[in-house]
């Protein structure tokens, strides 16, 4: 299999176009098209499904997506260290992350990392953890850290943490003096929710379906700090994973209450990377410092 054809064939993995991949590429249309016909026939297998709308791949696609991503960040990683072979501490890494843990935690962990490693760049993207997850088996990211969220096949989990989710409750609320609450007990507050796309809304969903209520929703957002600005200035009980010793405005009017629930306190973080890619030094580096990873679990 020639080089080139890889390299078409991922072009049109990434856009889902033979036109868009061509342009990219600046080659003709027919050009990419006989270089994706002439794999499938190497490969005897079916590398896209044909649709009106675009290329999608196929089970056997996917699986060459994956190698072939795993390829160009090698190669890439090579050619870097050969650049900066005189450099102990040159590189550059990319997270992806969900909102709540990239606010502050992760915000954290990059500081401390950069000042013992001042030479090495980081980008951090905050997403859903299906992107999250997406953005690794892609290669647009080497670490993803996820919330609550089952990782497909292609990723290492590096680390799995369980971060039960608390009921921040306003102080002058008696239920913020209490040392744990059950979701009938929050019956009747008004709440501030993340909405659908968080994977912390199908967690509560989740927990309330196996109570058969609701709860009082009065507003709702995909960004995690506007819903801790607008809980502060309304005065509404929201969910969140731990906040204490953070430095969120919203620790000075609302307490962090236990929730006796088992969806709530079974709530873990993953971190995750691309199953078989050998991870650039400073990646290895970031993970031992941020989460004390020397051996992934899996």
């Amino acid at each position: 299999m020639q080089h080139i054809a890889l390299r078409y064939f991922q072009e049109v993995a990434e856009t889902g176009s033979i036109t868009k991949a061509a342009t990219r590429l600046n080659v003709s249309a027919s050009a990419v098209s006989r270089q994706i016909i002439k794999l499938e026939e190497n490969l005897s297998a079916t590398l896209f499904e044909r649709h009106p709308r675009g290329m999608v791949l196929s089970q056997a696609g996917q699986q060459l997506a994956r190698h072939v991503s795993r390829i160009a960040l090698e190669t890439e990683m090579a050619l870097t260290e050969i650049r900066n072979f005189q450099a102990a501490d040159h590189g550059h890494i990319r997270l992806a992350s969900y909102e709540g843990y990239a606010i502050e935690t992760l915000s954290q962990a990059v500081a401390r990392f950069r000042e013992k490693h001042p030479k090495v760049t980081v980008h951090a993207w905050v997403g859903n953890s299906e992107d999250i997850c997406a953005r690794v088996l892609a290669g647009k990211a080497d670490i993803g850290i996820t919330y609550s969220h089952s990782s497909p096949p292609g990723l290492t989990i590096q680390l799995v943490e369980v971060r039960p989710i608390y009921a921040l409750i306003p102080r002058d609320n008696p239920l913020a003096r209490r040392a744990s609450v059950s979701l009938e007990d929050l019956r009747g507050q008004d709440f501030a929710f993340p909405d659908n796309s968080r994977s912390q809304r199908k967690l509560i969903e989740t927990a309330l379906a196996a109570r058969g209520f609701n709860l009082n929703r009065v507003f709702s957002t995909n960004s995690m700090a506007m819903l801790k600005t607008v809980s502060c200035m309304t005065g509404c009980v929201m969910f969140s994973t731990s906040v204490r010793g953070q430095m969120h405005g919203i620790t000075q009017t609302h307490a962090e209450v236990a929730v006796e629930d088992e969806v709530f306190s079974g709530s873990v973080l993953q971190v995750v990377t691309m199953a078989g890619r050998q991870l650039p030094q400073p990646v290895r580096n970031f993970l031992a410092s941020a989460f004390g990873i020397t051996e992934p679990l899996a």
